[in-house]
């Protein structure tokens, strides 16, 4: 079920300017600049259904967008989880979130139990393994998109997450040695929709172990720390450019199978494509 915008949201996308209508339907947009891969992007948070669903309304948002970003390498837009974009969109991440206590996730969470592996809470001593495996993720991340991510800019992201309030990583042990992390944010805030969630920021798994049990452990334990916090917990799947053989989807129809639920969807235009 996806949530509705919240109302605090817009007054203050209203009151800073960034609140603005196309046909009469309201979207909130504004330059941004990734951080990692240093992309100059307009990103629209929070569109009207209306705008994204109807061919010819999306056309004249974009043309809108485009027109007051002439700097930007592309556009980067927030949907529900049931919009389709035409070409040249195409989907970049896409948010999903655990619907606890359902039966699947407790079999899983079974069935990794079987296994010689066991999930602690890392501390300060472990935090140059977790910075080691968030800059490998960065650097993945940006691989799949096809944007080139400096070692010195993926360290000072991977930095930047393990410094963040509410930070918890997750390490799976195997015959006493730490294999694998899951790092949580456990006080996220999703703005447009109001709420407090934790965010699964990443989750790595060597492959001297077997990678889905290992996975399991971390993301069951996760589910658990995130239940204890009587919050929800929400992960990501990052699209590949050209992922002709369907890896993505794959990876999120098992995410089904185990209980979790799409919540909304980033899309990527490149403007030289217009």
């Amino acid at each position: 079920m996806t949530r509705a915008v919240d109302s605090g949201y817009v007054d203050a996308a209203r009151e800073s300017g960034l609140l603005r209508t196309v046909a009469g339907r309201s979207y909130v947009a504004g330059a941004y600049t990734d951080a990692v891969t240093g992309r100059r992007q307009v990103l629209v948070e929070y569109a009207d259904h209306g705008l994204v669903e109807d061919p010819a309304l999306l056309a004249e948002l974009t043309g809108v967008l485009v027109a007051g970003h002439d700097d930007a390498d592309g556009l980067l837009m927030r949907t529900g989880p049931w919009v389709e974009l035409p070409r040249p969109w195409r989907t970049q991440v896409t948010y999903v979130r655990l619907a606890g206590g359902s039966p699947s996730d407790v079999d899983l969470a079974a069935s990794a139990a079987d296994v010689d592996f066991e999930v602690t809470t890392a501390g300060p001593e472990h935090d140059p393994l977790v910075l080691g495996w968030l800059e490998r993720a960065f650097h993945a991340a940006g691989d799949e998109i096809e944007a080139d991510v400096a070692a010195t800019d993926a360290a000072t992201a991977a930095r930047s997450v393990l410094e963040q309030r509410g930070r918890v990583s997750l390490l799976v042990w195997h015959r006493g040695e730490p294999v694998g992390h899951a790092t949580l944010l456990c006080a996220a805030h999703d703005e447009v929709t109001g709420t407090d969630f934790v965010e699964l920021v990443d989750s790595l798994v060597e492959p001297v172990v077997d990678v889905r049990a290992a996975t399991t452990a971390l993301t069951a334990a996760a589910g658990e720390h995130a239940a204890g916090l009587g919050l929800p917990l929400f992960g990501n799947v990052v699209h590949p450019v050209g992922d002709s053989s369907g890896k993505a989807e794959r990876v999120l129809a098992s995410l089904r199978r185990r209980g979790w639920r799409v919540s909304h969807r980033y899309w990527f235009a490149p403007l030289g494509s217009r």
